[in-house]
């Protein structure tokens, strides 16, 4: 089970900032798609190894790499309190 938190980043967008939190596994085999500009992390958060995959629409370069700490203050995200 992955723990998946995502904040948009997106200066423009009319949902820049907000938070959300899904939960995909063995009981939901979720395919999620995360648009540019939203920053996304995971966590492991059941009891076996997880497998996670990750498609992209373009050849990977360094340069499009971006990094947010996942205890960014700026973001704030609690990775404890969100874990349900």
């Amino acid at each position: 089970m992955f723990q998946i938190a995502l904040v948009d980043l997106r200066p423009d967008s009319p949902t820049f900032g907000v938070k959300n939190t899904m939960y995909a596994g063995v009981l939901r085999p979720w395919q999620v798609l995360i648009p540019p500009g939203v920053g996304h992390g995971y966590k492991v958060i059941g009891e076996s190894a997880g497998m996670l995959v990750y498609v992209t629409d373009h050849f990977y370069n360094p340069k499009d790499e971006g990094r947010i700490a996942w205890n960014h203050p700026d973001i704030a995200y609690d990775w404890e309190l969100q874990h349900k």
